[in-house]
């Protein structure tokens, strides 16, 4: 067996360059072998980013490359199945990044071709690793805020439309999907629960922008069968961002007023990885608890965000057999509630 896993990424845009890319350089056992990029400008970074590999135009390229053990897909969501399907059936494992799919039944695809191929496929949850994410966790698990009762995630800010693809309906554009991938595995997995089957959802959309097809605005209640009131606000209209996670329980109550900062970090130039450090960490300032245990403060523990954990757990499974931290079944579940919400929409038409 090879000691390091060989990969081949494919899209050198954001998503590729700035949060893939940097993470399969910095583990030592994920080496970028291949690297698919459609544009001259995008092949010429790439090849600049990483010169040891090999630069292609053309995915089936890339497939065709014995050298590619795993298949990282940055690409538009509408792409992942496809994409996925085919290199599944080339005989490589896939990590496609988030949303999954458009809805679970083609997420469904995508897991019953690694089954039949007996290759592993997972999907980019990173912010499973996020500091804000672990915190409230960590809180949890101690008892601080008793029995839960209601949690609270906002994701505000104002973003104009655009000609790009994130704006376009038909290749899965829209906030809801993209950010919402994340919130609504957290929930799923803040819980603890093992299936979406008996949460009961409501959605509210809205369309204020007439330049596109994708929605401005949706607020999501989830009641799951533990009485737990989860709700989930996603908005691209509010020129106040909101960024934040509200925990009620019995015994306190918790709230994380600010995003996870390793974000910000990669989005520059020069990119850094800051991932375990004090500086993916969410300000004590921002990191409001009120408990009714004396002293129950003093063990509230801010977590640093660390997304490299998501990369180290592949490379782990691939080489020395590790349990998948983040399975495609999970994130079917909540795929699942993403398609129950999506019942709710009325379309730009209607709204």
């Amino acid at each position: 067996m090879s000691d390091t896993v060989g990969v081949g990424l494919v899209g050198y845009g954001l998503a590729g360059r700035h949060f893939h890319g940097p993470f399969l350089r910095e583990c030592d056992d994920l080496d970028v072998r291949a690297i698919v990029a459609r544009s001259p400008e995008k092949q010429a970074q790439a090849r600049a980013d990483f010169p040891e590999a090999r630069i292609y135009g053309a995915f089936d390229d890339l497939l065709a490359d014995d050298r590619v053990d795993l298949v990282d897909l940055a690409t538009p969501h509408d792409t992942h199945e496809p994409l996925a399907v085919d290199a599944l059936r080339a005989g490589k494992h896939v990590v496609t990044d988030k949303v999954m799919a458009p809805d679970a039944e083609a997420a469904q695809r995508m897991l019953d071709a690694a089954r039949q191929a007996g290759r592993l496929i997972s999907v980019y949850q990173n912010r499973r690793w996020d500091c804000d994410y672990l915190t409230a966790l960590r809180a949890l698990e101690r008892g601080l805020l008793g029995e839960l009762w209601t949690v609270e995630s906002y994701a505000d800010v104002y973003r104009a439309p655009s000609g790009q693809w994130r704006w376009q309906r038909v290749h899965g554009g829209g906030r809801f999907r993209d950010l919402g991938a994340h919130l609504f595995d957290q929930a799923l997995q803040f819980l603890g629960a093992s299936s979406s089957d008996g949460v009961e959802v409501w959605a509210d959309w809205q369309y204020r922008y007439p330049s596109t097809d994708v929605e401005s605005e949706v607020a999501v209640t989830l009641v799951f069968p533990s009485g737990v009131h989860y709700y989930i606000h996603i908005s691209s209209q509010h020129h106040i961002p909101r960024f934040e996670r509200r925990l009620c329980g019995s015994k306190g109550s918790l709230a994380l007023v600010a995003t996870d900062p390793q974000e910000a970090f990669l989005r520059n130039d020069p990119i850094r990885i800051v991932g375990g450090t004090d500086e993916a960490k969410i300000a004590p300032a921002d990191v409001l608890f009120e408990g009714e245990s004396p002293g129950s403060r003093d063990q509230l523990e801010i977590l640093p965000g660390d997304w490299r954990g998501y990369w180290h757990n592949i490379a782990d499974v691939l080489l020395r057999g590790a349990d998948l931290a983040v399975k495609p079944e999970q994130v079917i579940e909540a795929i699942k509630l993403i398609d129950r919400a999506a019942a709710f929409d009325p379309g730009p038409s209607l709204a």
